[in-house]
């Protein structure tokens, strides 16, 4: 645009130069070439984190001052595989011994559910003893143990 304008004035200089009884004309040619301004576009990027999901588990647990149970210390087996990155917290013995407390104050013989986590008997006869499996994080994570009750008191 602004060599167009230039070329507009020269041009009318010249024709002004003549028209005042100047002997030479001069006669201006120009071209304007299109100019072609680059553009970039940058997309905006998201990244992405991902946290790669928990190796597998397996590990005795014990857990000591179980009342209303005999002996008072409680061998806990945990077995965790698979389990998502999000439920690592749930594999690990403070988990166990919160498991075999909130069972063995209930002295539960049937199942029984508390945080994430379904805990099912197998009672024997008699119902003194009792085997639990405890599965939680759609059955990625689990907790086995026996619970010998105090019939007395």
């Amino acid at each position: 645009m602004k060599k167009l304008f230039t070329a507009g004035l020269v041009a009318s200089a010249a024709l002004a130069l003549s028209a005042c009884g100047g002997t030479k004309t001069t006669t201006v040619t120009s071209t304007v070439q299109p100019t072609s301004t680059a553009t970039t576009t940058s997309a905006p990027t998201t990244t992405t984190t991902t946290t790669p999901a928990p190796g597998p588990i397996s590990k005795t647990c014990s857990v000591t001052g179980v009342k209303n149970v005999s002996p008072s210390t409680v061998p806990v087996q945990l077995d965790a595989n698979g389990y998502p990155a999000n439920k690592a917290a749930l594999a690990n013995c403070a988990t166990a011994t919160y498991l075999v407390n909130f069972v063995a104050n209930q002295k539960a013989q049937s199942p029984v559910s508390t945080n994430n986590f379904t805990c099912t008997p197998t009672v024997s006869l008699g119902g003194s003893k009792a085997v639990f499996l405890c599965s939680g994080a759609n059955n990625t994570i689990k907790y086995n143990f026996t619970l010998n009750y105090n019939l007395k008191g």
